[in-house]
């Protein structure tokens, strides 16, 4: 069985501090990525209309094609 123990704060805070004094002078900034909303309308349709065709084939309406 394995059990997790609570993160020790010092120790996080060690490797926090080491990580900033690490990447001191080489940051990089990344900017933030939006997902346009028309983006996931389509992908929602296209899961809604694989499932539309999942179960007519299911129920025999229309026979698979391979």
């Amino acid at each position: 069985m394995k059990e997790e123990l609570h993160p020790n704060p010092d120790i996080v805070y060690r490797q926090q501090m080491a990580k900033i004094a690490r990447s001191r002078g080489h940051t990089v900034n990344t900017p933030r990525r939006r997902v346009l909303r028309h983006r996931v309308v389509l992908w929602y349709l296209a899961a809604l209309a694989a499932l539309c065709l999942w179960a007519l084939r299911l129920y025999g309406v229309i026979d698979a094609p391979f």
